[in-house]
C-alpha cells in the first residue's frame, strides 16, 4: 500500500498548484474500509440500462436500495433510514443543487455501512429530504458518493454479471482488449470534485462533455441542439441530482452518432443540460450511462483512464447467484406461458414462481416477437405470499418467445396485493 497526504481538497482554495500536484498521489483503501483489495456489490436490474442501484445496510438495518453516483461528493441518506436509529444529527455546511440553490443540511456519522462485501466504518453522511431519490417506481433510500467510490480506487461495473466493484490500484489490472478513454480534470470551483471532460464529436461537431456514470441519460446545453443537428422528440422522464432535487424532462434530442476517441455510438439521446453551478463555457454537457451501455466499464480515477470492454453473455445461473437464487428457466423455478386465440388476440400471460423463491421478488422477462424483433422486456413483481401472476399483454406479444433475463429481491412499487406486470419503458428511437 502506498500512503500519501490527502490535502488536495483542503489546499485547493489557497494553493491550486500544490493541490493539483498532491491530487496525483495514489493511496490504498480509504480509512474505515474492510480488509481486502477488491469489493463487489450486486446491482438491481442492471441489464435494463438504467442507473446503477445496489442494496445497502446501515447499522445492520436494511437492506435499503441506494443509487451509485460518481458525481456525488458525499454519501446521502433518506431520513427514514437515519430516524430509525439513535443517530445524532447536526446542522452543517449547506449543500448546492444543480439550480445553484443552497439547502440547509443535517449530517451524522454512520459507524457501519455495508454494500456487498464492503463494510465502511465511521462514514460522514448527509441527510436528504424524505423520498428525494425515489424514481422509476422505486423507493431509493440514498446515494453512494465519492467518499465510498474514492479517488484512490478503481471503480467498475459489469451489467451482464450484475455487479459493480471497487479495487485498489495495486490489485487492478487493465483489461487487455479494452478501448481506453483519457479524460482531463477541470475544476470549475475552488472546492469540489473536478469535471471529467472528454472531447466528443456529436454528429461530427466537437464538444466538451463530462463523463457522468451516475445518470442514465446524457445531457447537452439546448443552445447546441440546432448547431449539432439534433432531432428533438417528446419524451417524459425525471432526473434527480445528488442533493435530491428532481427535474422533469419533456423533450429529448437524438444524435445520430456520438464519437469519443474512436468509440462510436449511434442514436444517443440527450436531455437539456441545466446545471447552473458551473462557469457557463466550462463544458457543454455530459455523457451518461446510456453511451456506455454496450461495455463493461472500469474507471481509474488516479490515472484518468476509462477502460471499455465489449459486454459478454453470462449464464443466467451465474447472474442469479449474486442473490443466492437457484438457476431459473421456463421449466425451473419460474414458469412462463403465453396463450392467445383468434377470438382473444391479446395474449394471456401467466408467470408462476417456485417455492424456492420466497419474499418480495421481481422477475425480468425478455420477449422476442414472432419475426425475431426484440420487444420491450417486462417485470413480474411478486409480493411475499403470491406465487402466480396473470396479465393480458398487447397484441404485439402474440406468439412471442419469452425467457427469464434476471431477478432480484427489489421489485418496483406495486399497489396490487396480487402482484404487478410492468412493461419496460421503450428507449428513444
Amino acid at each position: 500500500m502506498v500512503l500519501c497526504l490527502q490535502v488536495a481538497d483542503l489546499m485547493r482554495p489557497l494553493l491550486p498548484a500544490i493541490a493539483l500536484s498532491l491530487s496525483a498521489c495514489a493511496i490504498g483503501a480509504p480509512p474505515g474500509f474492510s480488509p481486502g483489495d477488491t469489493w463487489t456489490m450486486s446491482l438491481v436490474e442492471p441489464q435494463q440500462g438504467g442507473r446503477l442501484l445496489t442494496p445497502v445496510t446501515i447499522e445492520g438495518r436494511g437492506p435499503y436500495l441506494f443509487a451509485i453516483d460518481t458525481d456525488a461528493p458525499i454519501t446521502t441518506v433518506d431520513p427514514d433510514v437515519l430516524h430509525n436509529t439513535d443517530f445524532r444529527l447536526w446542522m452543517g455546511e449547506r449543500r448546492l443543487d444543480e439550480q445553484d440553490t443552497t439547502h440547509p443540511t443535517f449530517y451524522t456519522r454512520v459507524t457501519h455501512l455495508k454494500a456487498g462485501d464492503l463494510t465502511v466504518s465511521l462514514l460522514l453522511v448527509a441527510e436528504a429530504e424524505a423520498h428525494a431519490f425515489d424514481t422509476d417506481g422505486r423507493r431509493i433510500y440514498g446515494v453512494l458518493g465519492r467518499d465510498v467510490l474514492a479517488d484512490s480506487l478503481v471503480f467498475g461495473f459489469d451489467r451482464d454479471k450484475g455487479i459493480a466493484w471497487l479495487q485498489t490500484q495495486e490489485a487492478f489490472k487493465a483489461p487487455l482488449n479494452a478501448q481506453v478513454l483519457d479524460y482531463r480534470k477541470v475544476w470549475d470551483q475552488p472546492v469540489g470534485d473536478p469535471k471529467k471532460l472528454v472531447q466528443a464529436k456529436v454528429n461530427g461537431h466537437e464538444l466538451d462533455l463530462h463523463l457522468d456514470f451516475g445518470e442514465a441519460v446524457s445531457l447537452l446545453q439546448p443552445r447546441h441542439w440546432t448547431g449539432v443537428e439534433l432531432h428533438p422528440i417528446d419524451w417524459h422522464l425525471i432526473l434527480v441530482d445528488a442533493v435530491g432535487i428532481k427535474r422533469e424532462i419533456e423533450k429529448l434530442a437524438i444524435a445520430q452518432q456520438v464519437e469519443v476517441q474512436g468509440v462510436m455510438r449511434d442514436h444517443i439521446a440527450f436531455a437539456a443540460h441545466d446545471d447552473r453551478r458551473y462557469f457557463y463555457n466550462l463544458f457543454d454537457g455530459t455523457l451518461g450511462l446510456d453511451f456506455f451501455r454496450p461495455f463493461d466499464v472500469a474507471i481509474n480515477w488516479h490515472t484518468t483512464k476509462v477502460y471499455l470492454t465489449p459486454r459478454h453473455d453470462v449464464p443466467l445461473a451465474e447472474r442469479l447467484a449474486r442473490w443466492g437464487y437457484p438457476a431459473c428457466t421456463d421449466v425451473g423455478c419460474v414458469q412462463l406461458s403465453l396463450t392467445s386465440t383468434a377470438d382473444h388476440p391479446k395474449p394471456a400471460l401467466r408467470v408462476v414462481r417456485d417455492k424456492a423463491l420466497q419474499g418480495d421478488i421481481a422477475v425480468i422477462v425478455k420477449a422476442t416477437g414472432s419475426t425475431g424483433t426484440p420487444l420491450p422486456a417486462f417485470e413480474a413483481s411478486f409480493p411475499a405470499g403470491v406465487d402466480e401472476l396473470d396479465a393480458e399483454l398487447d397484441t404485439q406479444y402474440a406468439g412471442a418467445k419469452l425467457e427469464i433475463a434476471d431477478a432480484s429481491p427489489f421489485p418496483r412499487k406495486c399497489d396490487n396485493p396480487h402482484g404487478c406486470i410492468v412493461i419496460e419503458q421503450a428507449t428513444p428511437p
